[in-house]
Formats: C-alpha cells, sequence, structure tokens
C-alpha cells in the first residue's frame, strides 16, 4: 500500500513544505520511499533544498540510537528506559538537594531548536529544579541580535528583516543565502527572489570578504577586509549624514539620541574607512548615493557578521542606518513580524554568568563559558547537564578543555538520534526522535517572533513510526521521576 502525507522542513528558517511518499513492506512496516517539495504550501510553493529532500536517509541511519546506553566501566550498555529514567532522577535529586538548581544546567541543539515543543518542555523541566543554566549554539551565531534587539526596542524577540519581495536596493553583508538559505527570516527560494530585485531594476550589493557561492551567482560583489563590517557601517552611516540621506521627520518623530549617533559617527570618513576596510571610499560613496533614493532600501547582515568581535555594534549601525533613512517599518526596507503567539520577554531579569559576570543573552548563557562553569570550583558550579540534539564539544570553542569538563560532571546526560563526539563523554545516552518521527508546529522564531514575510502558521502529524525504543525529548524532560516531588512544571505537579 501507498500512501503520502505533508509535513514540513525542520533543518533552517525556510521550513519549506514536503510530501512525504510511504509504501509499506512485507512485514507490514511503513518506509519512505519518496521526498518531494510540497507544491500546494502557501509559502515554499515547491520548493526545498537538498537537505530536507534528503531528510529520510538520517531517519533510518545505521548508527541510530534506538536504546538507552549507560557507560559502565568506560563502556557504554544497554539498559531498560525504566532504570535509566530511576538512576537519572535518583542523581538529579541529589544534586539538587545537595547543590540547588545552579548546579543543573541543559544544552540544546541546532537540529531540535527548529522544533518547538522539546525546547518549550526544557524550560519546563529546568523550572522543576529552579535552574537557568541554558546554553545552545545560539550564543555563538545569533547573540548579537538579541543583545542590539533587546537595547534598541526593548525586548530580544524584536527583530526586523528586510522586505526582499519589494526591495529595489538590498546590501547583504556576511551572508550566503545560496547555502544557508537566510537566517532570521522565513526566504524560501531565496536565489529566485533576489534575482527578482535585478528583474525590475534593483540592485543587490554583496560585501563579503571572499566571492561567496552568492556573490557568483548575482549582484555586485564589493570586498571587505575581515572583522571591518563595523568600520564599513559607521562610514556608510557617516555619507548617508553627508549626503542628507537621513529622514529628520521621522528621526524627530520616533528616535531618541541622534545627535549622539551623530557626533559618534563624524570621524569615520568614507578615506578613513577605506584604510580600515580596504573599500575604496568611492565605492562606499557611490553605494550610499543609490541607497538613498531608493523606493525601499535595506542593509542586511548574517553570521558572517554575527560571530565577528564587533556583531552587536554592526548590527546596532545596521538598525541605526535602516531606521534614520526612513526604511524602517517601510515596504521594500526592513519590517516588523508579527508572531502567531505573543511573548513578551521585555520584562524578564536579567541574569549573569557566575564566570567573570557575564550576562546572558535571551536567558541564555554564553557557549564559550561552559567549561569554566563546569571546572571553577565554587557555588553555582555545575555538576549535571543535559544536552539534548546537540554537538557541543565541536560547536564549541576549545574542545579539548570541554571534554575534560564533561568528563568532571557528576552526571552527563545526552539525548539524541546518534552517538556523536559529545555522547561519548556522557553518563547516559538516551534515544530520541528524528524530525518525521514528531508531531510539529514551526518553531520560535516564526510561532512566537514573527520573523517571516507571509504570516501563517502549519501544523504537521508524525509521518514515521519511532525505531526501537526512540522516545520524544519533550516528554523524556518532563518524566515525573525526574522532578522534585515539591516543585510543579508550569502549575502541573510532577
Amino acid at each position: 500500500m501507498t500512501r503520502e502525507q505533508k509535513t514540513f522542513c525542520r533543518i533552517c528558517e525556510a521550513q519549506c513544505g514536503l510530501v512525504v511518499k510511504l509504501e509499506t513492506d512485507d512485514d507490514g512496516a511503513e518506509q519512505i520511499v519518496d521526498i518531494k517539495p510540497n507544491r500546494d504550501h502557501v509559502v515554499s510553493e515547491g520548493y526545498a533544498c537538498i537537505k530536507g529532500l534528503k531528510m529520510a536517509d538520517f531517519a533510518r541511519s545505521p548508527d541510530r540510537l534506538t536504546q538507552p546506553l549507560k557507560k559502565v566501566d568506560g563502556e557504554f550498555v544497554t539498559i531498560s528506559w525504566e532504570r535509566a529514567v530511576s538512576e537519572i532522577g535518583d542523581k538529579l535529586r541529589d544534586i539538587h538537594a545537595r547543590d540547588g538548581g545552579d548546579a543543573i544546567a541543559f544544552h540544546t541543539g541546532n537540529p531540535i531548536a527548529f522544533s518547538l515543543w522539546p525546547s518549550l518542555m526544557m524550560h519546563g523541566f529546568l523550572g522543576a529544579f529552579d535552574a537557568h543554566k541554558v546554553f545552545s549554539p545560539s550564543t555563538q551565531d545569533c547573540a548579537n541580535k538579541f543583545a542590539a534587539a533587546e537595547r534598541i526596542y526593548g525586548s530580544p524577540n524584536q527583530q526586523t528583516f528586510p522586505d526582499i519581495d519589494h526591495s529595489n536596493f538590498l546590501i547583504l553583508v556576511g551572508t550566503n543565502p545560496k547555502i544557508s538559505k537566510m537566517s532570521f527570516v522565513q526566504m524560501p527560494r531565496p536565489m529566485e527572489r533576489l534575482e527578482e530585485v535585478e528583474k525590475r531594476g534593483g540592485k543587490v550589493v554583496w560585501i563579503n570578504p571572499r566571492k561567496t557561492e552568492s556573490v557568483q551567482t548575482l549582484g555586485q560583489h564589493i570586498a571587505i577586509r575581515p572583522e571591518t563590517d563595523a568600520f564599513f557601517m559607521l562610514g556608510f552611516l557617516n555619507e548617508l549624514i553627508a549626503q542628507g540621506g537621513v529622514d529628520k521627520d521621522r528621526v524627530s518623530a520616533h528616535m531618541n539620541g541622534f545627535d549622539e549617533v551623530e557626533r559618534l559617527v563624524k570621524p569615520w570618513t568614507p578615506e578613513r574607512v577605506e584604510a580600515v576596510t580596504r573599500i575604496p571610499a568611492a565605492t562606499l560613496k557611490e553605494l550610499v548615493a543609490g541607497y538613498i533614493p531608493a523606493d525601499g532600501a535595506a542593509i542586511y547582515c548574517s553570521t558572517g557578521v554575527n560571530q565577528t568581535r564587533f556583531g552587536m555594534l554592526t548590527f546596532w549601525l545596521q538598525e541605526v542606518i535602516n531606521a534614520v533613512s526612513g526604511n524602517l517599518d517601510r515596504r521594500g526596507g526592513t519590517l516588523v513580524g508579527k508572531p502567531v503567539f505573543s511573548v513578551d520577554m521585555m520584562n524578564h531579569e536579567q541574569k549573569y554568568s557566575r564566570i567573570d559576570n557575564v550576562p546572558y543573552v535571551v536567558g541564555q548563557v554564553p557557549g564559550p563559558l561552559l567549561a569554566d562553569e563546569i571546572l571553577t570550583p565554587g557555588e553555582g558550579r555545575i555538576r549535571a547537564m543535559i544536552n539534548m540534539a546537540g554537538n557541543p564539544l565541536l560547536s564549541f570553542p576549545n574542545s579539548d578543555r570541554l571534554a575534560e569538563a564533561f568528563d568532571d560532571l557528576e552526571l552527563f546526560v545526552c539525548m539524541d538520534i546518534v552517538r556523536n563526539g559529545t555522547a561519548e563523554h556522557a553518563d547516559y545516552v538516551l534515544p530520541g526522535l528524528h524530525a518525521l518521527e514528531r508531531a510539529d508546529i514551526p518553531f520560535y522564531f516564526f510561532t512566537m517572533m514573527g520573523l517571516m514575510p507571509r504570516r501563517y502558521v502549519q501544523y504537521t502529524d508524525a509521518v514515521i513510526d519511532t525505531p526501537g525504543e526512540a522516545r520524544d525529548e519533550a516528554l523524556m524532560s518532563y518524566n515525573r521521576i525526574w522532578c522534585l516531588e515539591e516543585f510543579e512544571v508550569w502549575g502541573v505537579p510532577c
């Protein structure tokens, strides 16, 4: 018997619609025989990249975890779920009773971050132990945007995105959408939509140290010296003011502090910026001259900027340029999305790491501090950690020290679909779900932040059954045996 089921990809922000074809084998089990783009999907409209179309390969990988494992004398052995949960629960309770919630931490990786339910339940799990230490790759690849947005707009969730479908002048800094499919915006078919900008007479400009795959496809490439993006933005804003490109009425009505901004950028003339960035002064002036009169223009930066030393300053300057030029919240400029479910994080309590008093960003501890949070003696030292669908040993810096830290933990649990490098240091490895095995709705960026040009919501049932004894990570987080009797999770007794 053959059937088809609609679902959507959960690998990146595009979240393209998919149609999965399944056939029932001789043993009565359904097998995936094909995955194709969903031509009826309201946003992706028949587009999907190779990543989503090959999702089934990983679901049935020979390395797939199907049973709980425990490390005994340095080797992993199979154990029952009942024993795993009981032992883990006992150790968590003991550590909490002795050291409190500060001793318990959680890491969540990118593969599962694009599924909403597990991440929400992870916070519920931490709440049961009055714990708050969360780590993820986002503190390395996009924390600058969250930190800046909180200071500019009052909330880390208040993010803007370029209105590519109506823009007539786009400056794209440190991004390669032909590979990444865009970031912080839902943008299936990114290159086709950028081609449309040029077809209607607009302009696409790439600011990047190298000729990326995107640069080789369309637009103008301007080479920049690595890690000098902030100086480019300073010079751009300086020249924007010099050429009379500031919408003074909008600045007066909606913004504060423009006089200080003007003083800040005044020394950064195009000639001085050229010496730092290696972008010719004449090129910068020409770029500003094209940006000002365009009917809808935007500057957008992504991961190549986010991960630099000056990522937060660069993003702030980007937002200032788009705002004072009159392109913020404007058709063809940058837009502010409306979420499906409103989340108010403007009044959350700011927390700081015990290591160097570094502030959390959007409620998360900066990833590079993880090893020190575990190895540094004193109050609040992490003694137990749950790692959900992540491989921080590779994604965080200083792998040797991090491996030492993981081995120092009293309890280290990894939930995943394969045994990766991080899991080799775990005390327990628990088999989780592949995206196609989970019912889901779009992840946080869209559902809670509204970073989608076309506002919609979708739901998918699970497409295939789980192999062996794999379980939903969200349910693992909420398992009553892991909770403390005197605590509740979101008002529900454990």
